[in-house]
């Protein structure tokens, strides 16, 4: 599983893709909850980083198939500032 980025920026878009594995696949979203993104048969999916700066965030991507049980993940980043903070919960 790889993303598009080096780094997480504050409500900027990251796009996470995955090969191998059969679908449907789902994944998850650790910074400060566990966000469950819907399951999908798509190998990409796009994220708005909805952390906070310094958040340490983790992705993790897991075939749903009863056929494959294939779970990828990609290192902990950490959140950086952006210019637009709107997608943030105050």
């Amino acid at each position: 599983m790889g993303s598009s980025r080096d780094a997480y920026i504050e409500c900027e878009p990251v796009v996470f893709s995955w090969s191998g594995a059969f679908p449907p696949y789902d994944m998850g979203i650790l910074g400060t909850t566990l966000e469950a993104l819907p399951a999908t048969n798509a190998t990409s999916r796009t994220w708005v980083v909805d952390f906070p700066a310094g958040t340490v965030v983790r992705a993790a991507v897991r075939s749903l198939n009863i056929n494959s049980s294939t779970t990828a993940s990609i290192p902990a980043l950490t959140v950086m500032p952006g210019n637009d903070s709107s997608c943030l919960s105050s």
